[in-house]
C-alpha cells in the first residue's frame, strides 16, 4: 500500500483557493483605526503638544538629516495627508 506523497499535500495546500474576505476586513478595519488615530491626535491637541511646543526632538542614527518642517502648516499638513491616505487605505483607493 502507497501513502500520499507529503510534497503532493504542501503543494495542494499552497495553491487551493483562499477566500479573500479576512484580507478585506483587515484592510478596512486598518484603515479606520488610522484615520480615527489621526483625528484623535488633532482633537486632542497632540499634535502642537507632541510635534510643535518640544525645543528638542531626539535624532535616531542615520536619520540625524530629518527635521520637522520648519513651519507648524507643514505639520498638520502632513497628519491631514496621513488621515486621507488612511482613509484611501479603508476604501482601497489607490492601493
Amino acid at each position: 500500500m502507497m501513502g500520499i506523497n507529503p510534497c503532493f499535500i504542501s503543494m495542494y495546500l499552497l495553491y487551493k483557493p483562499v477566500s479573500i474576505a479576512p484580507l478585506v476586513v483587515f484592510r478596512v478595519v486598518f484603515g479606520l483605526l488610522m484615520f480615527a488615530s489621526t483625528i484623535r491626535f488633532a482633537a486632542n491637541g497632540w499634535i502642537k503638544d507632541f510635534y510643535l511646543t518640544p525645543t528638542f526632538h531626539f535624532k535616531f542614527y542615520g536619520f540625524e538629516w530629518v527635521a520637522l518642517p520648519a513651519n507648524s502648516i507643514g505639520v498638520y499638513a502632513i497628519f491631514i495627508i496621513m488621515g486621507l491616505a488612511a482613509l484611501c487605505v479603508a476604501l482601497g483607493a489607490f492601493y
